[in-house]
């Protein structure tokens, strides 16, 4: 005969296999967040069947400590650091914890660019450009910075172009890396510049003491590298006497037979390019006008007489410096009337004395 008792046995469905899947991504910039997206953990029970368990941030550390995703510019090499993390899960009932590894990249990449314009922004029409001095200022995400040539590869320079004219033309850089764009700009000038100078002398060359000086008949022609042409007007303040303004009433002392030559220089300069002209004007001092200076000796007449008795008489020739000069009255230049108009009947009566100058 068999005799028989119980006891109790606690039998559950358990964890008798977990595998662990990594995250899909595994390039960052510097301060991203860590992304978990695409991993996971499978559990399975003693029956077969399956359950997924999400990875949270607290089972991935790095060498044993929280996950660190702005690290020190120090940390960077070529601007990228590579970590080996590690996602650790215990199941329930388990007492060891289930491990995996798996490597990030994290980059130091570009926050921003600055452009610094090269060294010569001013070019004639048609000159070649020179990027020389130019940079790409490149801000990293970790704070740090470095400068590239705009002359390098990672750079591209567009719309630098000399052909046509204007102010402020604006160059477009673009810095390239790890298949990224970062843009920026540079402004420069393009003038239309100065090829000749040619200056016509003015016909206005004969003045008088005191006259304004003029420019008829002078011109100044500006022809550019376009082609184009441009008609300048003389000025008084493009032309000079020895280096000096132009003196149009010289002292009484300077005149030779009541004239003053002068050589006069036109200077005209537009964007670095100088042109100069020599022409000559002639000063005359000019007549103002006349008086008498002194009456002839003899100033009776007969009835009838025909000649003039000149002798001692003098006019006085005022001229435009102020200083008169005397001329007797029997100068070729001087004409008296007809002594024999005035002698057909008898009393006093007026000679009148006319000097002629230069056809005046």
């Amino acid at each position: 005969k068999a005799y028989t008792t119980t006891f109790k046995i606690n039998v559950k469905n358990g964890i008798v296999k977990a595998e662990i899947t990594e995250p899909t991504k595994t390039t960052y910039d510097h301060g991203d967040t860590l992304d978990l997206t695409g991993g996971k953990i499978v559990l399975t029970r003693a029956d077969g069947t399956t359950e997924d368990v999400n990875i949270e941030n607290s089972m991935v550390t790095e060498s044993g400590s929280s996950v660190n995703m702005t690290p020190n510019v120090s940390e960077y090499t070529d601007n990228k650091v590579t970590k080996t993390l590690t996602i650790s899960y215990t199941p329930n009932e388990w007492t060891t914890a289930v491990t995996k590894t798996y490597t990030i990249t994290i980059n130091n990449s570009v926050e921003k660019v600055e452009v610094t314009a090269p060294t010569t922004v001013k070019y004639n029409l048609n000159e070649a450009t020179d990027l020389t001095g130019g940079k790409v200022t490149i801000t990293r995400k970790a704070g740090n910075t470095e400068d590239v040539d705009l002359t390098a590869s990672s750079v591209t320079v567009s719309d630098f172009d000399t052909s046509v004219a204007g102010t402020n033309k604006t160059a477009n850089v673009k810095y390239t890396e790890n298949s990224k764009d970062y843009t920026g700009t540079f402004t420069y000038t393009v003038i239309d510049n100065v090829t000749n100078i040619a200056i016509t002398a003015p016909t206005d060359v004969n003045f008088n003491h005191g006259d304004t000086l003029t420019f008829n008949g002078g011109n100044i022609k500006v022809t550019y590298a376009s082609g184009t042409t441009q008609d300048v007007a003389i000025t008084s303040d493009m032309v000079t006497e020895s280096g000096s303004a132009v003196n149009m009433s010289p002292a009484d002392s300077d005149y030779v037979d009541n004239k003053v030559t002068k050589t006069l220089t036109i200077t005209y300069t537009e964007d670095g390019v100088t042109q100069t002209q020599n022409y000559t004007i002639t000063i005359k001092n000019n007549v103002t006008g006349i008086k008498m200076l002194t009456n002839p000796t003899k100033v009776k007449y007969n009835l009838n007489d025909t000649k003039y008795d000149l002798t001692n008489g003098e006019i006085a020739i005022e001229r435009a410096t102020g200083v008169a000069t005397p001329l007797s009255l029997s100068d070729s230049k001087i004409i008296l009337t007809s002594l024999s108009t005035l002698t057909t009947t008898g009393g006093d009566k007026d000679v009148t004395v006319t000097y002629t100058e230069d056809g005046k």
